[in-house]
């Protein structure tokens, strides 16, 4: 695994700073075009691709999850393998607040991925001067010990140097509160 920082405040929407899956909307604006189709495909036995697609600067990644001493693992990578960020546990309780993680990605790229409720459609990035992005989730899939829940990776727009707030929704866009993974 490379670089990763995984943000997050308990009871609130993280807050993160520095993202592809989009759902516009309304008022929503959308980070540049990403191509994946959430296809899940066994990579080996204890790990699974949950998503592909490509960063703005064209390069290929895909996310990686599995299981570990009971506790979510997720990877960007290439799609040859080559970590870029990743980690293990996402929680929120008053010693240990990561909820969702800020990592590296191909080309220098910043993104934002991690685990969501299964209640939790959308996850909406607000940052001040940016337009609010809605991004779709997508199920962890059964059968490859990971948890029950859903899963969300966006690379939004301004790099690092933008405070991104992750919020998930659910399907009546009211918010959904985290749980560990």
């Amino acid at each position: 695994m490379s670089s990763w920082i995984a943000r997050g405040t308990a009871g609130a929407g993280a807050t993160i700073l520095g993202g592809c899956l989009l759902l516009a909307a309304a008022g929503c604006g959308t980070a540049g075009p990403v191509r994946s189709g959430h296809q899940t495909v066994a990579r080996s036995q204890d790990r699974i691709v949950l998503a592909r697609g490509q960063a703005a600067s064209g390069l290929g990644w895909q996310l990686v999850a599995w299981e570990q001493d009971q506790q979510l693992g997720l990877d960007l990578e290439s799609p040859s393998g080559h970590g870029y960020s990743g980690g293990v546990g996402f929680a929120a309780t008053r010693d240990y607040g990561y909820q969702w993680a800020e990592g590296l990605g191909p080309g220098n790229s910043t993104f934002y991925y991690g685990p969501v409720p299964r209640s939790a459609g959308t996850v909406r990035l607000t940052a001040p001067g940016h337009r609010p992005l809605l991004v779709r989730t997508a199920p962890l899939p059964a059968g490859y010990s990971l948890p029950a829940g859903r899963f969300f990776i966006i690379q939004p727009p301004g790099g690092v140097s933008v405070n991104w707030t992750v919020t998930p929704l659910g399907a009546a866009g009211h918010k959904v509160a985290f749980r560990a993974f």
